[in-house]
């Protein structure tokens, strides 16, 4: 819905669990994390924990995928030409000091272009 208020308008219609994560620079498409069926040719299988990156415009539309690797906390640079987020490889706590094994997080920035 418009942030002056209005009608909502459903741009998905997936019946797993979807998350609105952030806008593009320009305000035309949502970026949202989400547990869909990935391509064959990849090996990930995104479960409950692993949701992946998607978008969709605003007016509605196809969605799109945008990273087939587990993304939290997306936003993007006031450019829009890159994605910022938080990486999750595994069930490793968030919280847990000095941890440096191949499971601990990790800020990522990278260059996509979305639709």
């Amino acid at each position: 819905m418009p942030s002056s208020g209005g009608e909502a308008k459903q741009l998905t219609f997936n019946s797993g669990s979807e998350t609105p994560a952030s806008f593009t620079a320009d305000n035309k498409v949502v970026l949202f994390s989400a547990y869909r069926q990935d391509l064959v040719t990849n090996a990930q299988f995104p479960i409950l924990l692993m949701s992946e990156l998607y978008s969709v415009p605003v007016l509605g539309g196809k969605v799109t995928q945008v990273l087939t690797t587990p993304a939290l906390n997306v936003t993007l640079y006031k450019s829009g030409d890159k994605i910022i987020y938080d990486d999750f490889k595994g069930y490793e706590n968030l919280w847990r000091k000095h941890h440096t094994s191949s499971l601990a997080p990790v800020f990522c920035a990278t260059t996509h272009h979305i639709m």
